[in-house]
């Protein structure tokens, strides 16, 4: 009996032992995901106070990120992490999470300073006085590049490893971590190419001539929007000049098309892009588009230009945000043999989209009268934009803003500028790689002739399905809707509405949409409202097919007609697969409407 009490004693021991190991290896698990959870919380807090301008208050959260970060790879390297990178089941987790932790660390002995630096220097992005100082902005240029290969660096090292599989809550900590580091790393890339292309594109080695479009999303086009107000920028030396105003539509119609067209461009849009300004972002790559613009504009007003910006209504409200309210003065001018007063009437955040792109048409109906408002509309937000005195983390981020929704896009012809730009948010080209990412984009035309896009609204969501051999699969469900009032027909104006003119019943739109798959991918089993389509005309059972195909340069493209009632959906599905190599989370882009913000959701990537 003794024998057997000894027995149970040691073996109770041992269970207790081996129960306080494991406590102590929970315990270990749970304080390097908590502070790998709070190093994160720490680069949160460190990037709201860089965009709320309190460069004041960074040194304490600075400060604690390095403290964190250092604890954690401590943590990670200490005896009890080192037995757990050996475990079964967990060895690879604990491996990825030092990983983690090192990587941290050392981004807050480097880039996180170098970063506090630069934001502290944010002034010299801005214009006082009508002029950026190109001094101040090459002297950021080393600061942002020796934070920007760091942080290349880190985010290669972190994004190794797929942490999907990792146990809780090693998982949701390090993914935590991961966006943090991701979305640094974008930032940084972004600002190293903008400083790399702003002194030659600002006219550090002469003038150079920008057209600067008004996209008018009431009348959508691939890229944004019908071409509206068109003016012309000069940057000589840092300093900001604005030069002749006109409409799109006073460009007037060719005969034949300004360059040769693809045969793409013709077989979706005959010779519409090459003979109407208005209609040269029908086509989906943006770069091609400006391209048209530019040749059209120095066919007409002659000139050189060396670049093409564009912008939308959404974009002006993103910076009216920064600057704060502008007023347009009251103005009476002789307009079609009469006198028109024009009062006066201050734009903010809040109403200017509205106004540009609807109350505008109600208010006057003449073409001459709408191009009063889009002029003084203008005039008045580049002089207070390049007035001075505005917040340069408010400005920034409203064109961040702006450029991540595809709002704003910047074209250079000077072929290093262009190189360097391509790829990036603002450049708007479809066709280069995003190495290791699908990209998925769904665009926009209106063929109703009018101004209802302004009810148009639109949703997309993309879900990888599978992963193999290195391709993934993805769904899509695209759901479009109208919001135009059952009685548009008769409350609208016609200029609104269209009126018929182009066949389009008043009220209802005729949408084309357009989907771009990834590149070396494919595209396939489409439905509408859950039916096929079929091109026999023979077939009763499934809807008429009058989608087209081709290829983007080596994405696959699809393109289809909708017509639209006021208050009705439509849902549309299918599907796709990716490139080789391509097993990131896909890139998702879509033609940006009135609405502020993205249509179209994240999604994770199967692999």
């Amino acid at each position: 009996m003794k024998n057997l009490t000894r027995r149970q004693s040691i073996l109770a021991a041992i269970g207790l032992l081996v129960l306080l190991v494991i406590v102590w290896l929970v315990w270990t698990l749970i304080h390097v995901a908590s502070l790998l959870s709070k190093a994160a919380d720490d680069g949160q807090h460190i990037k709201a106070l860089i965009a709320e301008g309190k460069f004041d208050q960074l040194q304490g959260p600075l400060e604690q990120f390095r403290a964190d970060a250092k604890k954690a790879s401590d943590a990670a390297h200490g005896v009890t992490w080192g037995v757990l990178t050996h475990a079964p089941f967990i060895g690879a987790d604990a491996k990825g999470v030092r990983t983690a932790a090192d990587v941290a660390h050392r981004i807050g002995d480097g880039p996180v300073q170098d970063l506090a630096t630069v934001a502290k220097n944010l002034h010299a992005l801005t214009p006082h006085n009508g002029t950026l100082d190109l001094a101040a902005i090459r002297a950021l240029q080393p600061t942002v590049v020796s934070a920007e290969k760091s942080m290349s660096t880190a985010c290669a090292e972190i994004d190794a490893t797929n942490a999907n599989g990792f146990i809780e809550p090693l998982r949701s900590k390090y993914l935590k971590l991961q966006q943090e580091i991701d979305a640094a790393c974008t930032g940084l890339t972004s600002a190293d190419l903008a400083l790399k292309v702003m002194p030659q594109m600002l006219g550090e080695s002469g003038p150079q001539n920008y057209l600067l479009v008004m996209q008018n999303n009431a009348e959508l086009r691939a890229s944004g929007g019908l071409p509206g107000a068109l003016a012309l920028v000069t940057a000589d030396h840092g300093k900001l000049t604005f030069g002749k105003q006109v409409l799109a539509s006073s460009l007037g119609v060719r005969a034949t098309p300004v360059l040769p067209l693809t045969p793409l461009e013709t077989q979706l849009f005959s010779t519409q892009p090459g003979v109407d300004m208005r209609d040269a972002n029908l086509t989906p790559d943006f770069s091609r588009a400006a391209d048209l613009w530019r040749a059209r504009w120095q066919e007409v007003e002659g000139g050189n230009l060396d670049g093409v910006i564009a912008v939308d209504p959404v974009t002006l409200s993103y910076i009216i945000g920064a600057t704060g309210p502008v007023t347009l003065p009251s103005v009476t001018l002789p307009i079609g043999g009469r006198l028109v007063t024009f009062p006066q009437r201050t734009l903010t955040q809040a109403n200017v989209v509205d106004y540009l792109e609807h109350q505008v048409y109600i208010d006057y109906p003449d073409v001459a009268q709408q191009e009063v408002v889009f002029a003084a509309t203008t005039d008045a937000v580049f002089a207070r934009l390049t007035r001075g005195g505005v917040s340069a983390q408010s400005l920034l981020k409203a064109l961040g803003r702006a450029g991540s929704e595809h709002r704003l896009y910047v074209e250079s012809f000077d072929q290093p500028a262009r190189g360097v730009l391509q790829g990036t948010p603002v450049a708007g080209d479809l066709q280069t790689d995003i190495k290791g990412r699908p990209r998925v984009n769904v665009l926009f035309n209106d063929f109703t002739g009018a101004k209802m896009s302004y009810y148009l609204r639109y949703s997309l969501d993309i879900t990888t399905t599978s992963c193999n051999a290195g391709r993934q699969g993805m769904s899509a469900h695209l759901k479009i809707w109208s919001t135009a009032p059952a009685d548009a027909a008769k409350t609208l104006p016609l200029f609104i509405t269209g009126g018929g003119l182009y066949g389009v019943k008043p009220g209802s739109q005729s949408v084309q949409y357009m989907i771009v798959g990834p590149l070396g991918g494919t595209i396939s089993n489409m439905l509408v409202d859950g039916a096929p389509l079929t091109k026999d005309p023979g077939n009763t059972t499934a809807l008429p097919d009058f989608s087209q195909t081709g290829r983007l340069g080596n994405r696959p493209l699809l393109s289809n007609y909708l017509g639209l009632g006021p208050g009705q959906t439509i849902d549309i599905t299918w599907t796709m697969t990716s490139g080789d190599g391509q097993t990131g989370s896909p890139v998702v882009g879509m033609t940006p409407s009135i609405v502020p913000g993205n249509a179209a959701a994240n999604v994770a990537p199967a692999c």
